[in-house]
């Protein structure tokens, strides 16, 4: 091989589908490394998005809003505390 290394307990796997209603156990993936079986997920961040299996990006969605959220809440408690001089 090329000396990469693929670390069993970052690695994980999920099954896409464009399918709304599917149940969890129909897809259920049975991947293993060394003997060792790989997690799937339902949701996983990748390169700062974050996945569904349905790629719906509801997820993704819901966790920028509340982030967003989380942060102008913050500002609105400290703006009086903000001396911003020219």
């Amino acid at each position: 091989m090329n000396g990469m290394f693929i670390s069993q307990e970052k690695t994980k796997c999920m099954y896409f589908t464009h399918e709304l209603n599917h149940s969890n156990n129909d897809n259920r993936l049975d991947l293993k490394i060394d003997c060792a079986t790989i997690e799937q997920v339902d949701k996983f961040k990748y390169l700062g998005v974050m996945l569904d299996e349905n790629l719906t990006y509801k997820y993704h969605s819901d966790v920028t809003i509340s982030k967003f959220v989380q942060r102008v809440r913050l500002l609105k408690q400290h703006k009086n505390g903000f001396n911003i001089t020219q």
